[in-house]
């Protein structure tokens, strides 16, 4: 099954060819040196997948949920460290209790992985999978850099190229990536994000909805609610473009940033560690000693100028670059980001010295325990790893399926 089936994202391209879906025109880009690709964004009640599924997993006569049951421990075999035993989970308030299985698979993010791997040191002093020491290590995320702003030669014309669109619900947000080899440069693009005044209606909006997603209904009594009625007017202008244009709303007074997102080459001693601190699970604490290095910032750098050179070509606007940043002086701001992708800890590779699971994701030297998620990617490019990491572990769980159906 496609992951697009399961999250009901639709049949629409995620190429250039969603333009014609959409009704909307491209920036006229130099194809060899940006290819445009379109994110697609969960409606809005699929965006909690815990609450979304919740209803599928209560009625699933397969599936069996605990809550608050943190794994705290990998507990292999007495007599044959090649065997997961158990697994050890805890709630908040010390309660404990053995998960047992023929097949162990952990998915979470790759930060928890590494920790669950290292802290588990019952049989192995170095941890579970670790015997080479790989385990945390090559640790990746997307380095951002918040550059600019664009100033606008034509408004509209910018927007049709740039303006997010739904399309039954799920939003398409058009990105442009390098296409052309750059020497040195890693995969990159940028994103244009208009960035609503912290002051405004849409702001204030934005946080109610975060709010309500992380909360529910419980969170609207924690907001004022006289600075959205102040911006009436724009915010029934974005109801309009919403519900009748199907655009996504943009405030009159927002400002068109550029974002510049580009991998990371893997680099062994970009790493996670386990600290000496414990928290109030009852596991160690982690410190993550995370590198970026020359090649990201190269990439970055000419971004930026193929950038602002075509958004020129194209009769769309000018970059004002934010201080600290000077693509044309090669000069880079001293602070950037990650974009919560963390990528790496848990690398894929043919040989155990190489990496911690083999290509079908299951830990070297451990027979029964498998990772899935973007823990395991050895390398990051620069797309997002949410559907790379839901179709490892459907096709992990096809595998596991025939070979019990064959047993």
């Amino acid at each position: 099954m496609k992951i697009g089936e399961v999250l009901g994202l639709g049949g629409t391209p995620f190429d250039a060819g969603c333009y014609k879906i959409l009704n909307r025109q491209p920036l006229d880009f130099d194809d060899d040196i940006f290819s445009v690709r379109f994110s697609k964004g969960l409606p809005w009640k699929k965006r909690n997948i815990g609450r979304y599924l919740k209803k599928a997993f209560e009625k699933s006569r397969d599936t069996t949920v605990l809550l608050h049951a943190n794994a705290v421990e990998i507990i292999l075999d007495e007599e044959d460290v090649s065997l997961v035993s158990a697994i050890r989970i805890r709630s908040y308030d010390g309660r404990e209790r053995l998960i047992t299985a023929n097949d162990y698979i952990l998915a979470a993010g790759a930060i928890e992985i590494s920790r669950l791997l290292l802290a588990s040191r019952n049989r192995m002093p170095q941890g579970v999978g670790n015997r080479y020491d790989n385990v945390g290590r090559w640790f990746m995320d997307h380095v951002c850099v918040r550059a600019g702003y664009i100033v606008p030669s034509d408004r509209k014309k910018l927007l049709q190229g740039i303006r997010p669109v739904y399309v039954s619900n799920v939003l398409h947000t058009p990105r442009f990536e390098l296409t052309k080899t750059q020497s040195g440069c890693c995969t990159a693009f940028a994103q244009i994000v208009f960035e609503a005044h912290p002051d405004s209606a849409f702001s204030k909006l934005r946080a109610l909805f975060h709010d309500i997603q992380r909360e529910g209904g419980k969170a609207v009594s924690r907001r004022p609610f006289w600075s959205i009625l102040s911006d009436m007017p724009d915010v029934m202008a974005g109801f309009v473009a919403y519900t009748v244009l199907g655009l996504r709303p943009i405030p009159a007074r927002s400002t068109p940033v550029v974002l510049l997102v580009c991998e990371q080459p893997p680099r062994r001693e970009s790493r996670i560690f386990l600290a000496d601190a414990i928290d109030a699970i009852g596991l160690p604490k982690i410190r993550v000693h995370w590198l970026v290095g020359g090649e990201e910032k190269t990439t970055l750098l000419a971004l930026a100028r193929l950038f602002e050179q075509q958004l020129i070509r194209s009769k769309s606007g000018a970059i004002q670059w934010f201080g600290g940043f000077n693509p044309a002086g090669a000069a880079f701001p001293a602070e950037w980001a990650g974009w919560y992708h963390h990528i790496g800890g848990a690398r894929m590779s043919v040989s155990p010295t190489d990496g911690v699971v083999d290509s079908d994701c299951r830990v070297h030297g451990v027979s029964n325990l498998y990772i899935v998620g973007s823990a395991v990617f050895p390398t990051s490019s620069c797309s997002f790893p949410t559907f790379t990491s839901m179709a490892l572990a459907l096709r992990l769980v096809a595998k596991l399926d025939r070979r019990r159906a064959s047993a």
